[in-house]
């Protein structure tokens, strides 16, 4: 699994999405050739983002200086221009997070690692690789597929309109860096609610082992499940989850917050533009297909992102619910202390509530996709 998410991360960091490499700081007389290389390759790849971040400055002033705006269509360019500058935005965004925030970023990584080496080494949980792997291959796949037959359309469309007004091949780039920080986004979610899944699946067997012994399974070892030991090492990787949903806001809030904006807008303004394809504007009574085709894919991808982040805010509230029940069945000839942890797991559980916001802006979920549905249309 490291090694896929690995060649994965190779990619964004072609879009300026991920900086792989630590800068070395912290024994200088003992640093070895490999650390000299890692330290060379991530000034390389400071200096990479850095360079696209003025490429695309340039692009943007470049554009907006040549731009023309055909008789009739100012208020379209205008929606346009404005939605051009927010990809521009969106793009600084992510290659300045991808730099600035780049030890939250490795830090994210390691906290991953480190939750399933607890769940499979203290929680004895066996973490079913094979089909997360296969998931996530799955949503590269339908995503990339579904992005590329989107784009395509929307690409011949602009070709065979000759006054086309908008800022489609100069923001080609911007498009492509977006969505593939949306889908790498994806990826640690869906990961991060496997992982939750089977942590609330630990949670539900030792709350069978308190209430109901016929919901036990067969190969689980009940007598390690009910001891303090066990209970702790729960405690314990919880608190692991709660520093990876912290440290995912923290590395990725403002590109978040970025995207969601340039989507809303993006799917405002394509919506619009349907309406006026249907009402055979300007000439162009086809071009709702484009449209259509360009709507699709991002509908696609901020729908599988809040409900993604719903999941896991829905996962966090079983395990409050599980611990709730895990006290209620707890019986007073229990040891003072595995009732302490109880009650401080009960507390941490409270203070440390998992959801996922854009910068404290807004919190992604249910309500918010339908606030962005009934915004749209």
């Amino acid at each position: 699994m490291e090694q896929q998410l690995q060649a994965w991360l190779r990619i964004c960091s072609f879009f300026g999405s991920y900086v792989s490499a630590t800068n070395c700081t912290d024994n200088d007389n003992t640093r070895d050739v490999r650390d000299q290389t890692n330290s060379r390759a991530y000034w390389l790849q400071r200096g990479y983002n850095c360079l696209l971040l003025l490429s695309i400055c340039v692009i943007f002033g470049c554009s907006l200086y040549w731009h023309t705006v055909p008789p009739g269509l100012e208020l379209n360019s205008i929606a346009v221009t404005i939605l051009f500058a927010t990809r521009l935005i969106t793009n600084a965004f992510i290659l300045m997070e991808a730099v600035w925030k780049q030890q939250q970023h490795a830090d994210f990584l390691k906290t991953l690692q480190a939750i399933e080496a607890s769940m499979q080494l203290r929680l004895k949980w066996r973490i079913d690789s094979a089909t997360l792997l296969w998931q996530i291959k799955r949503l590269l796949k339908y995503h990339l597929a579904f992005s590329v037959l989107g784009i395509v359309p929307f690409m011949v469309a602009t070709w065979v309109v000759r006054d086309y007004s908008g800022y489609f091949w100069q923001g080609l780039w911007y498009i492509c860096s977006i969505r593939v920080r949306t889908l790498q986004l994806l990826i640690y979610l869906r990961i991060l609610r496997h992982y939750l899944r089977d942590y609330c699946l630990q949670l539900q067997q030792l709350v069978a082992y308190r209430r109901t012994p016929q919901q036990r399974l067969l190969d689980f070892d009940y007598g390690r499940l009910g001891t303090l030991h066990q209970l702790l090492a729960l405690k314990e990787t919880y608190m692991l989850f709660y520093e990876t949903f912290e440290l995912l806001k923290d590395f990725s809030g403002w590109s978040l917050f970025a995207i969601i904006i340039t989507s809303v807008l993006d799917l405002s303004s394509n919506f619009y533009w349907l309406l006026q394809s249907f009402d055979n504007f300007w000439g162009r009574r086809y071009y709702y297909l484009a449209d259509l085709w360009w709507f699709l894919p991002v509908v696609a991808l901020i729908c599988e992102l809040c409900y993604l982040c719903d999941n896991c805010r829905q996962l966090g509230g079983i395990v409050s619910l599980l611990l709730s029940r895990l006290i209620r069945l707890n019986s007073a000839s229990t040891r003072r202390q595995y009732q302490l942890v109880l009650q401080q797991f009960a507390m941490q559980l409270q203070l440390q509530r998992i959801e996922i916001t854009a910068r404290a802006f807004f919190t992604l979920d249910f309500r918010f996709m339908m606030s962005v549905s009934l915004h749209v249309c």
